[in-house]
């Protein structure tokens, strides 16, 4: 199975949702798992999309830095 992106606002609204009505229904409707959910919830309930969309951001930008080789200093 294809893996799917989700926006930030589509995540929030996901786990918005969510909280109204049982977790299975919610999944099926947006074809993802009831792990992926309870997954969101543990990482992003806390968390506005704006901020989701900012750890994306701190996170490949830690990744890319990690893919960097170290510069030796030259003496």
């Amino acid at each position: 199975m294809k893996r799917k992106e989700f926006t930030e606002r589509q995540i929030v609204e996901i786990l918005f949702e969510a909280q109204s009505s049982a977790v299975d229904d919610v999944a099926r409707n947006h074809n993802i798992t009831a792990a992926t959910i309870c997954a969101w919830r543990s990482k992003f309930s806390h968390l506005r999309a704006e901020e989701i969309k900012r750890l994306r951001h701190l996170k490949s930008e830690h990744v890319r830095l990690q893919r960097v080789p170290a510069r030796s200093k030259i003496e």
